[in-house]
């Protein structure tokens, strides 16, 4: 097989004036034999490409072979550089070419990363080119994926291969830290070591002499008892032997006091001698304390040297860390002083700038048990009035946000015909004409009218009244009571550490783990809807196209350390969400609506072929049906930073609840952080409403909204945050770093009069919406209309208000069918397209006779006037 391919190769060469393009063909399949046989060229075991190819052809002709391939691929554009590099490797241009191929020598970043890998070897070619064979092994697969099809190296393999250097270079120098900690510390106990066993020495020398003095003069003592003893006995003798003479008495007794007198003098000299002794003790003592003294100041000399070699050597592994420490930037704490000098404009002046000491509220107190429940969780006292505040002002002034603003600029001028380029003067334009979110918080004013006490919340206190505020600040019980209360819409951020640590999550980390699996175990290509944000703006940006092709995209643009064209950030829309999940109590006690209506719809498909009966039992199996209000149930949206979508409305006029996940297991607070500015309607009058509801209208995504009087608010979300939005909010998301939202869509009964218009405006205006009007509408309004007709108040209507509302459903289903409609001549039968969806016939039914065939399943009143 190899032979003929080489066979193949020297044809090609023979022919190349004419066919340079089989020259490279035949490159190609022999790249794909010589993975098949060298298996182990990946770990280092096996050979080379070019080294393999030597072996099988004559070297002049593979030479050729490769400079005829270089020389005419019109892809490459920098063969300058090329060249510089080929000489410090001290081989041609050509070899380099083959080594490396044209995926990375046609892109300029792919050379600027080569360069920095030719610095790190050394201008060695073969440790590179196994570094780079390691790299793409890895993203392969590695010895998990058997279906490995790619030979080429691509831009992201060096980049990999640079990251698994500067790790290994990183390692050496702690490893080499960690000695030079060691050796420090064997100095210090050889010190100390040393500095005991002296003091020993000098302790077992002080009790020797000591014993000796001591000896000495107990032995002194004993001599001189011994002399006066026996002075003192021939004193007595003589005394008794002339016993009758006073004289001799007197003699006797002066003998007596001389004897005293001696013994008073051999007294003194005992102690003479004592302090002689204790002053001898006292120099030894000295001397050994001096003598320990001076090894103890000759270590830290020592230790310095010790230092000072340890760190020279890990600065000189260091140096090559510096070439890579773009590509992370590095993690900001979400409430230093970054606030300190920036000042609110009025009329939004904040009671207090100072930051709060943590990023969070809370303090996590575990269970004592296995089955314990969990604790309340109790707040922090907070550095300052309002902590929630703080914190939002912080984060709308985080530097990754000037840091992203300045690379849209940048992009702006290189290509300003992208959709990325659009966006960013999008995003340039939200910030410049906005500000941080107001935050309320459950015990400020008006907390009492809206179901809530007067306790402070365990955010802490906030500086704005209820209706001037852009969002509440709710722990998960003060939204279930919010809820139950029936409070008209507002925008709610629910921050609670104990929903966080109760519901089950996913990291973006492990969720494009699970992808890369499911791509290599799925029989059939995986799709996913991707928004493009690299190509020209006069092109859709979304794109369905296969999961492996997507996370490619992904992961290129994670490894370039600023956004750019080359590589934008990627963004995975219409993710469906089949994992367990949890949501806050008040969502799933007051926001079912939704739920049940497409609960009912399934039910209602066992009523075609003409069957009266609805079955609400467990089905075996369901007819075909459009579900895509049902799939919008949950979903989940991936986005990188840098990603932003135009203004726009959620569709069907829902409530949307997302949450914010982490990115990876052991995230930090503020490592991710996502943008939501929203434009507050609520705030105006009818007639401003209706103004910029048309600019709105005519302007789409790329609307400029200029506020009179006032700036765009900007939510502000962090891990763990849930973010229930109101029906029919204006919303701009703007990525600040790789986010993941696991989210739904709901309906509040008392919400569903707003709901409907804001659904009929989607429908009238297809451009203020990024989804379509759903197949499923004609279902949806089966299921409202009659119990809106039974208990309207309960739906925010009132009784001479359901005119209005029956119009509104016949114009959804109008709009819904699109002429979709049945063509029934007469009578509709087992064919019949309404029939078979539960639907009533509409005005387009019958060619145009506005026939309502199926009184059975229809809810519009013959009395209401059809809409044409």
């Amino acid at each position: 097989m190899a032979r003929e391919l080489f066979e193949a190769l020297e044809t090609a060469v023979a022919e190349s004036v004419e066919t340079s393009q089989s020259v490279w063909k035949a490159v190609t399949n022999l790249r794909s034999a010589w993975c098949i046989a060298e298996p182990d060229c990946y770990i280092g075991k096996g050979k080379s490409f070019e080294k393999w190819a030597l072996e099988n052809i004559d070297r002049k002709i593979w030479l050729y072979a490769m400079s005829l391939s270089y020389n005419a691929d019109k892809r490459i554009k920098a063969r300058l550089a090329i060249q510089t590099m080929s000489t410090s490797l001290q081989i041609s241009p050509s070899q380099l070419y083959s080594a490396i191929g044209v995926h990375v020598l046609s892109s300029e970043r792919g050379i600027g990363s080569l360069k920095v890998m030719i610095e790190l070897l050394k201008g060695e070619l073969e440790p590179m080119v196994l570094r780079l064979e390691e790299a793409r092994w890895e993203r392969l697969g590695g010895g998990t994926n058997r279906k490995r099809k790619e030979v080429h190296f691509t831009v992201s393999d060096v980049k990999d291969a640079i990251k698994l250097k500067t790790s290994q270079a990183a390692k050496l120098a702690k490893s080499a830290k960690a000695a030079a900690e060691s050796a420090k510390v064997a100095d210090q106990a050889a010190v100390a070591k040393a500095a005991d066993q002296a003091a020993g020495h000098m302790a077992e020398k002080v009790a020797a002499a000591k014993s000796q003095s001591q000896a000495a003069v107990a032995k002194a003592a004993e001599q001189v008892s011994e002399k006066v003893a026996e002075k003192v006995a021939a004193a007595n003798a003589r005394s008794e032997a002339t016993g009758k003479s006073a004289e001799q008495v007197a003699a006797a007794t002066a003998r007596s006091h001389a004897t005293g007198h001696l013994a008073e003098q051999a007294a003194e000299q005992v102690a003479a001698a004592k302090a002689r002794n204790q002053a001898t003790g006292q120099s030894a003592e000295q001397a050994a304390v001096g003598k320990a003294a001076e090894q103890v100041a000759a270590a830290p000399a020592r230790i310095q040297a010790t230092e000072q070699a340890a760190a020279a050597a890990a600065k000189a592994r260091a140096e090559t860390d510096t070439t890579w420490n773009t590509l992370e930037m590095a993690k900001r704490k979400l409430c230093e002083g970054l606030n300190a000098t920036y000042k609110r404009s009025k009329p939004f002046q904040r009671a207090s700038s100072v930051p709060p000491t943590s990023t969070s509220a809370y303090t996590e107190e575990p269970a004592t048990t296995a089955g314990a429940q969990p604790t309340q969780s109790k707040a922090k006292c907070p550095n300052g009035l309002h902590p929630a505040q703080t914190l939002q002002d912080a984060l709308f002034n985080d530097e990754r946000r000037h840091a992203l603003l300045r690379a849209y600029r940048i992009i702006n001028i290189e290509a300003p015909n992208t959709h990325l380029a659009r966006v960013g003067q999008l995003a340039i334009h939200i910030f410049e004409f906005g500000r941080p979110a107001r935050v309320w918080t459950a015990g400020g004013k008006e907390s009492e009218h809206v179901g809530l006490g007067t306790t402070v919340s365990i955010h802490g206190g906030c500086d704005c009244s209820y209706d001037d505020a852009d969002i509440l600040l709710l722990t998960e019980a003060e939204h279930a009571i919010w809820a139950a209360n029936n409070n008209d819409p507002k925008l709610v951020v629910i921050r609670d550490q104990e929903f966080i640590k109760r519901r089950p999550a996913q990291t973006t980390q492990d969720w494009l783990k699970e992808m890369d699996v499911d791509v290599d175990l799925s029989p059939r290509p995986i799709k996913i809807d991707v928004q493009l944000l690299g190509k020209d703006a006069n092109e859709m940006s979304v794109e369905n196209m296969a999961m492996q092709d997507a996370l490619t995209l992904w992961k290129n643009a994670d490894t370039s350390p600023e956004i750019c064209r080359e590589f934008p950030p990627v963004n995975f829309l219409n993710i469906s969400n089949p994992r367990f999940t949890c949501w806050p109590e008040g969502i799933t006690k007051h926001y079912g609506l939704l739920r049940q209506a497409v609960g009912y719809c399934e039910s209602v498909k066992y009523s075609q072929n003409r069957n009266t009966e609805i079955n609400i039992g467990k089905p075996t199996s369901l007819p075909y049906s459009p579900v895509d209000i049902q799939k919008c149930a949950e979903f989940s949206i991936a986005a990188q930073r840098g990603a932003v979508s135009g203004w726009h409305m959620d569709q069907n006029g829902v409530t949307t609840f997302l949450t914010l996940e982490s990115n990876k297991p052991k995230s930090k607070p503020g490592d991710e952080v996502k943008y939501w500015p929203f434009f507050p309607m609520d705030h105006y009058g009818v007639e401003e409403q209706g103004i910029f509801r048309d600019e709105f209208k005519k302007y789409g995504e790329q609307w400029r909204p200029m506020l009179r009087g006032s700036k765009i608010p900007v939510i502000a979300l962090v891990r763990g945050d849930t973010l229930v939005q109101p029906p029919g909010t204006i919303h701009a998301p703007i990525t600040l770093t790789n986010c993941k939202l696991t989210g739904g869509m709901a309906w509040r009964e008392r919400d569903m009069k707003r709901s409907m218009e804001e659904w009929l405006f989607l429908a009238d205006n297809e451009g203020c919406t990024n989804e379509p009007l759903p197949q499923q509408t004609s279902e949806i309004i089966n299921y409202l209309q009659p119990r809106v007709r039974f208990e309207p108040e309960k739906f925010g209507y009132r009784r001479e208000e359901l005119q209005m509302f029956e119009d509104v459903c016949k114009r959804l289903v109008h709009l819904a069918a699109a002429g979709k409609s049945c063509s029934c001549s007469t009578t509709c039968g087992v064919r019949c397209g309404c029939l078979k969806k539960g639907v009533p016939c509409g005005p387009e039914c019958h060619n145009g006779a506005r026939r309502n065939c199926h009184s059975s399943v229809s809810n519009f009143r013959p009395s209401s006037p059809s809409l044409s």
